[in-house]
């Protein structure tokens, strides 16, 4: 079981347990339950800084900045809207990329996504607000998806984060 840490919900427990598994390998990059109590069934552990060093196994992130960038006096807001349009630019134009190269090379489309990530629930909704209502025109309206501890037994939202990387999953942005 992929991302094991979302299996451990009570829905997902019941769902397991009526397939009556003889044993299940779980693996996931966050070993702990919905109270932050690490997993006690542990036997081989491969962290994310081990697989960087090794580079096997792990999609790198790309991170969108400005070349010799200096906030100034640029409100939290202010910054926040600024990061929001450089990574939108940057992936608009990797999603371009990969969907020549897929069409050109006749290959699957890999389809790109933004991470966001904030300081506590309440930045988290702005964010999603600003990106949702505010920004680009509407262009990404129904294609934010937010993730947060008061969406962590949502099944819809589970369902769509693990598609996150499905072609037919519309969220761009989480």
């Amino acid at each position: 079981m992929d991302e094991a840490h979302r299996y451990h919900a009570d829905a997902s427990k019941k769902a397991i347990n009526e397939l009556r598994p003889i044993l299940g390998l779980e693996m996931t990059a966050t070993p702990t339950d919905e109270k932050g109590k690490s997993f006690k069934n542990i036997i081989y552990e491969y962290n994310l800084a081990q697989a960087l060093a090794d580079g096997k196994y792990v999609k790198i992130p790309t991170v969108a900045k400005r070349r010799n960038f200096v906030r100034g006096n640029m409100t939290d807001e202010e910054l926040d809207i600024l990061k929001i349009e450089d990574a939108v630019s940057v992936h608009e134009h990797t999603k371009l990329s990969l969907e020549m190269y897929a069409k050109n090379n006749n290959l699957p489309l890999v389809k790109p996504f933004i991470l966001i990530v904030c300081k506590n629930i309440q930045h988290a909704k702005e964010t999603y607000n600003r990106i949702e209502n505010e920004m680009f025109s509407g262009r990404y309206a129904g294609k934010v998806l937010q993730i947060d501890s008061s969406t962590k037994k949502d099944e819809e939202v589970d369902r769509l984060f693990v598609s996150l990387e499905k072609p037919d999953n519309q969220i761009e942005i989480t």
